[in-house]
């Protein structure tokens, strides 16, 4: 892989995520777009907190915050292995850890009242680096 073409995909990526989010704002109304994502967030939110709560019941002395600064460096490893060119099932682990961390942190959080703007928005930039990254 050469400098332009990953170049070429950060930038591709890194805008299409962001532009699809403005632009389909621009093309559907405000009331349908916001009935869409709360439902939708309520009900996967719902399920998945219900199915980590044993997990995160017995994590009370882990901050969610935590979790989320783990995630970072796990996507920050994950974009050092494409760089390397590891093999596929090297970089297939590394993305399921990066998704176990997303998954687990709002969980955690929500399950023991301990949900903060600032996770919220460390949850959100972690996101955007791991769909930049794979």
């Amino acid at each position: 892989m050469t400098l332009y073409s990953l170049l070429f995909g950060v930038l591709t990526f890194g805008l299409a995520v962001p532009l699809g989010y403005f632009l389909f704002s621009r093309f559907a109304r405000r009331e349908t777009l916001s009935f869409f994502f709360s439902r939708a967030t309520e009900l996967e939110t719902h399920r998945r907190d219900r199915l980590l709560l044993p997990l995160t019941r017995r994590m009370t002395a882990v901050s969610p915050n935590a979790i989320t600064l783990i995630g970072f460096l796990v996507v920050a490893a994950l974009a050092a292995l494409f760089l390397i060119e590891a093999s596929f099932e090297i970089i297939f682990l590394g993305i399921l850890l990066a998704g176990f961390t997303d998954m687990l942190d709002g969980p955690l959080a929500r399950n023991n009242n301990r949900v903060t703007m600032l996770g919220a928005k460390l949850d959100w930039m972690r996101d955007l680096c791991m769909t930049i990254v794979i």
